[in-house]
């Protein structure tokens, strides 16, 4: 949507300039610069988001050691009509790590700070849902095994998302004891 409306402003800007240059009019160069500011800023915010979610899928494709394999992040806009609200990741795709708007706006948001050594409870439990996700892309169909292999590879993740390894270390554990749902039913043995 994002790359829809810019495409939009720069025809609109070129639209005013062709317009005014046609009717041998004085351009309002004002008028251009006004559409073309909110098209470069949308076009930057695009821009970085694309980056984020390609180096990402770079991660997935070398933990599954599949060139197909990628990784997308939902849009704001979809959430609003997405029916499985609750649920933090979109599972239709056997190929795919999907991850819905919140939890892949957390998982960037991490990704890109530079201060990677001090994630929040929110980002932690991203980090988590991305190695689970990236788990069952891997080829693994048990949930229950799926959640193991993310406590066990948390670490691991975390360094190819360009974390230290003190700070995978402190996310897998901070993840077991505080955000793992530990009811006796849920509880991962692994």
């Amino acid at each position: 949507m994002r790359l829809v409306l810019v495409i939009l402003l720069i025809a609109a800007a070129i639209w005013v300039f062709i317009l005014g240059f046609r009717n041998q009019k004085r351009i309002s160069y004002f008028g251009i610069f006004v559409i073309l500011i909110p098209a470069g800023v949308l076009g930057y915010f695009e821009y970085t988001w694309q980056v984020a979610q390609q180096n990402i899928a770079a991660v997935v494709q070398s933990i599954t050691k599949d060139p197909e394999t990628s990784f997308e992040c939902q849009r704001m806009s979809f959430g609003f009509f997405d029916a499985e609200a609750g649920e933090k990741a979109v599972t239709s795709n056997e190929k795919k790590v999907e991850l819905k708007y919140t939890s892949c706006a957390a998982l960037l948001a991490w990704y890109s700070s530079e201060e990677k050594n001090k994630p929040s409870e929110e980002q932690i439990g991203a980090i988590h849902l991305f190695t689970k996700e990236t788990m069952r892309v891997a080829g693994q169909a048990d949930e229950a095994l799926q959640e193991c292999l993310a406590v066990k590879n948390d670490a691991a993740v975390v360094q190819k998302l360009g974390g230290s390894e003190a700070v995978g270390q402190y996310i897998s554990l901070y993840y077991q004891q505080n955000v793992a749902d530990q009811t006796p039913e849920r509880r991962v043995y692994c």
